[in-house]
């Protein structure tokens, strides 16, 4: 299929399907659909009905994941993208006195913990960029008392806060790596899991001095996963993954030392937890296909089955109270949080099962750090040189060009290049160098377009006659971008532009035919932009944003220099400039609102602009056009000033399409009304005189 899809004619993935196996796309999927059934049947008709008697706690969302009680029984926290078609998870408290959710923390991915007096919440989140522009997980702690009582459908405003201004916030590492943070019983040290080279290695950090002790130095891609303390304080169990073995549940003696597998059956075992009393571990483990709850008895080694589900239950967390176990079930709409009486429901099942006669010493105590590798610092390690072809009807003519692209591995340096020509030699180029090596981030473009137009012009009363024009515009960017905390833009950049234009003409008879030359634009622009995207990221934003603000200011401080004629020095035309060194100021401020039923929002937008001193008709604001008053041509509406108002009502017509015609994918069809108002004009007395007033749009 591949191979197939890789020859230079194909378009659309169907036919390679076609090609290779003899059968339609749509076929084969419904043949895997089918097998699927078939499979899930047979589990179905081993399983009978789903027995778990067990009680739902929450399902907004359809990532609902790591549930913990907290030390005193009454709060279950978890993570969950509530209100997000995406799988971007936040921590959120639930309250079982008053049945309510509230947000605890944004942006959480990994497994966390509660202080052992249950008054804050450790968890490991992506930091903002270091100096080399980096984003590292590290630790943080939350009083979710402190952080606003954000209820689960306004969390937004939350979110948008930067790192060090969220209520209850504290940053514990810099630069840690570290992930499934586990807090000990005597809440003096943090039991993690640090990322480095493709392995995970279990670390245990004092939280008072930071310093940093690893129980394990693996460098073979071992991955280690969820570790908890054990009630007393003196072992840590995890679930591991090591190359031949799968996942299994293992325990390590707190200060160091041998390992121990506790459970390791032929499938995946994952997600232990204590009892509270420290005499057994619950666990997760998909030994017969699904995965279901487990209880060993570390003393002798007996296993209960604790649910018998037909989707799944994983990360289970035992109540230290009422023995309650809190769990990740996976059901029709996903990952939901349930609980089920942990003294329940018990089934025993086959210690054997769980007792893998594979040789344990594959998981070495200490793997060695050194290596016969051999490395050297990283240099520039660009890709393959990226060429796409491209076709194009620009302007009632064909052109045909390239993009072309390379970065390095690391995209600390990216090449951008493009080319357009049309037969009568009109042409687009663009280059784009960006270097992030540094912060901020350098970039250097080019631009040069050329137009040819092809005209008959007389004009009698000062007797030439012009029968062609050339056109050749050129531009040269170079500037700096960082992103800020929020993550918000700000760019700035120097542009030389200069414009030349080539003139065939003669008399208005057709003598004295010349072809005359000059340059009618130089100019320098320091541009400086802020941009701020807080648009909700939807599976519809692109088409139809229905929360957040996108909002642009850019102040631009130009030096041009435009033709204005000639003069005569010894038979040689001499361009004549017009000097315009003015100030420009311009804001597009865009607002998003859901309203309605289903995906509807209402979008409401400002655009504005204001150029200090008075210029050539040329350096204008225009207002007409696609991207402001769609209703008027682009020199429709001009002029030193503008300011545009204007709403629209965006509505879904057809969602979920899901039909692929050649290459084009038909995804969703949304339908609008929009109205707007705007004004373009010079403040000056010519205003009065052309009547230049607020002109509709709709």
């Amino acid at each position: 299929i591949y191979r197939n899809t890789a020859t230079w004619w194909r378009t659309d993935f169907g036919g390679a399907v076609q090609e290779a196996l003899g059968i339609s796309m749509r076929e084969l999927h419904g043949r895997w659909v089918a097998s699927l059934e078939e499979r899930y049947r047979i589990q179905e008709a081993r399983i009978g009905a789903d027995s778990t008697a067990s009680e739902l706690i929450h399902s907004d969302g359809y990532f609902n994941l790591h549930p913990k009680w907290s030390p005193d029984g009454k709060r279950l926290a978890y993570l969950s993208n509530a209100a997000s078609d995406f799988g971007r998870t936040n921590l959120y408290v639930f309250s079982q006195e008053d049945d309510t959710a509230k947000l605890g923390a944004p942006g959480v991915t990994s497994a966390f913990d509660w202080s052992p007096d249950g008054s804050s919440l450790l968890f490991s989140r992506r930091s903002p960029p270091e100096r080399h522009g980096s984003r590292f997980r590290d630790l943080y702690t939350v009083d979710p008392s402190a952080t606003g009582e954000k209820p689960l459908h306004k969390v937004k405003e939350f979110v948008g806060l930067p790192q060090g201004e969220r209520p209850g916030e504290v940053r514990l590492t810099h630069g840690l790596r570290g992930a499934h943070p586990s807090v000990s019983p005597d809440g003096t040290e943090v039991a993690f899991v640090k990322n480095a080279a493709g392995t995970t290695n279990l670390g245990v950090m004092d939280i008072r001095s930071k310093q940093v002790r690893f129980l394990t130095r693996f460098d073979d891609g071992t991955q280690i996963y969820t570790p908890r303390w054990s009630p007393q304080g003196e072992s840590i169990a995890v679930s591991v993954f090591k190359e031949g073995r799968g996942r299994d549940i293992a325990v390590i003696d707190a200060d160091g030392g041998d390992w121990s597998y506790v459970v390791a059956s032929s499938g995946t075992d994952r997600d232990p937890c204590w009892t509270s009393d420290g005499t057994g571990l619950v666990f997760a483990s998909d030994l017969e296909g699904i995965f279901d709850l487990y209880h060993i008895n570390l003393a002798d080694g007996a296993i209960d089955r604790l649910t018998r589900v037909l989707g799944g239950a994983m990360q289970p967390d035992i109540n230290p109270v009422d023995g309650r176990i809190a769990y990740a079930h996976y059901g029709p709409t996903g990952y939901e949080i349930r609980s089920i009486n942990g003294s329940h429901n018990r089934e025993q099942v086959d210690p054997r099962l769980f007792r893998d006669v594979r040789d344990a010493s594959t998981l070495a105590r200490f793997a060695s750090t050194d290596t016969a590798q051999s490395s050297r610092r990283y240099g520039n390690e660009f890709s393959n040189l990226l060429l796409l072809p491209r076709i194009a009807w620009d302007d009632g003519k064909p052109k045909v060009g390239f993009f072309a692209t390379s970065d390095d591995v690391l995209r600390k340096q990216t090449l951008f290049l493009g080319g357009m020509v049309s037969p009568n030699r009109d042409l687009d180029l663009f280059g784009i160098f960006e270097y992030r090596r540094w912060r901020p981030t350098v970039f250097f473009e080019v631009y040069r377009q050329s137009r040819h137009v092809s005209e008959d012009v007389v004009n009698r009363d000062e007797d030439f006659r012009i029968f062609n024009r050339t056109f050749a515009l050129n531009e040269i960017d170079l500037g700096v971008r960082t992103r800020m905390s929020r993550g918000d833009i700000l760019d700035a950049r120097l542009i030389y532009s200069r414009y030349g234009v080539s003139i065939e003409q003669a008399r208005f008879n057709g003598f004295n035919r010349v072809t005359l030359g000059a340059t009618y634009l130089n100019g320098l622009d320091l541009a400086f932009t802020y941009h701020r995207n807080t648009v909700s990221r939807t599976i519809d934003s692109e088409i139809n944003p229905s929360s957040g603000r996108n909002v642009t200011l850019r102040y631009d401080r130009f030096f041009n220099y435009f033709l204005n004629g000639f003069k005569e020095n010894s038979s040689i035309l001499i361009e004549i400039y017009d000097r315009y060194f003015y100030n420009q100021l311009s804001l597009d401020w865009s607002e998003y609102l859901g309203l309605g039923p289903g995906r509807s929002a209402l979008g409401l937008r400002f655009y504005g602009g204001l150029i200090d001193r008075s210029v050539d008709d040329f350096f204008d604001f225009h207002l007409g056009g696609l991207p402001y008053m769609k209703g008027y041509t682009f020199y429709g509406l001009e002029g030193r000033r503008v300011a545009m108002f204007r709403a629209a009502y965006r509505f879904p017509l057809w969602t979920r399409i899901g039909r692929l015609t050649g290459p084009l994918y038909s995804d969703q069809v949304y339908g609008a009304l929009y109205a707007g108002i705007g004004r373009a004009w010079d403040g000056d007395a010519r205003d009065d005189i052309l009547k230049r007033g607020w002109k509709r749009d709709i």
